[in-house]
């Protein structure tokens, strides 16, 4: 039987990690029941734990033997995934993912994966962003928020700006399309003279943060945000402070909507 190898977080933190703050289990893979498959790691997603990975034994009809399959699995080189996951509706345990010919199988985790959908119904479903209008987006740079904005200039959006915290990040906003990359730093004089217009739609990345606060007070009545995620304040050991948001969403009667996973669920269904 093969050993299969698994990192495992020590313990919880409020700050960034390091690699002693990791070990490493090993264990040999246990027999297959009924219903089981064996899967072979390929590449890891390490912000949500999900893997592509390939089915190399298989005691389940769903799955032959050479199949790439998408699960949650965590930092692992191989797994075997039980009948009762595996049997799930999808995409909550286990999807099979196609060949993509001529283009790299991890974009599986990356935009053809959850970051993608958080992306595309995020923009089209809560925002509503339309083809002329300006749009923010705050952790640009990151995997989600990097595809927002692609998919903005693919539907019209005049203006795409992105915030991201340095000059070299910066710069790949704009080589892969976008109008602006601000840095976080002086961001509300720098926004007010790329959007002079204001802002219709802000996809949030960052939750309770200055940028946040920057983004809300410059933009138009009946403006429409996403709130995606909250980076800034995922390591923290205390929530961030900031100023309340609510007069301004009420005086400038704004529209905000969460983007949460069943929304992504949703989005991976209607996809297929």
């Amino acid at each position: 039987m093969p050993r299969l190898r698994k990192w495992v977080l020590r313990g919880n933190l409020n700050r960034m990690p390091t690699q002693s703050d990791f070990r490493m289990e090993e264990s040999e893979a246990p027999g297959l029941n009924e219903g089981d498959i064996l899967v072979e790691t390929l590449y890891v997603s390490v912000d949500i734990g999900s893997v592509l990975a390939k089915v190399v034994r298989s005691r389940n009809s769903k799955y032959p033997p050479g199949c790439h399959v998408v699960s949650y699995s965590g930092l692992v080189d191989g797994a075997v995934i039980p009948k009762a996951v595996a049997d799930m509706p999808e995409p909550l345990s286990v999807s099979i993912v196609d060949d993509i010919k001529g283009l790299h199988m991890s974009l599986h985790l990356g935009c053809l994966g959850l970051a993608g959908l958080s992306a595309y119904f995020g923009l089209t479903r809560i925002l509503e962003a339309k083809a002329g209008e300006t749009i923010v987006i705050n952790g640009a740079s990151g995997a989600v928020g990097s595809v927002v904005g692609q998919i903005a200039k693919i539907i019209g959006c005049t203006k795409v700006i992105g915030i991201t915290g340095s000059t070299e990040k910066s710069e790949w906003l704009k080589s892969i399309g976008f109008d602006h990359a601000l840095i976080y730093g002086g961001l509300a004089s720098t926004l007010r003279r790329v959007a002079p217009e204001g802002v219709h739609c802000f996809f949030d990345n960052m939750g309770v943060s200055p940028s946040s606060n920057t983004v809300i007070a410059h933009m138009n009545s009946r403006g429409r945000i996403a709130v995606c995620g909250a980076i800034s304040g995922y390591i923290e050991d205390m929530p961030p402070s900031a100023m309340m948001v609510q007069p301004l969403l009420i005086r400038k009667e704004l529209r905000m909507g969460v983007l949460s996973e069943q929304m992504g669920c949703r989005g991976t269904q209607s996809c297929r």
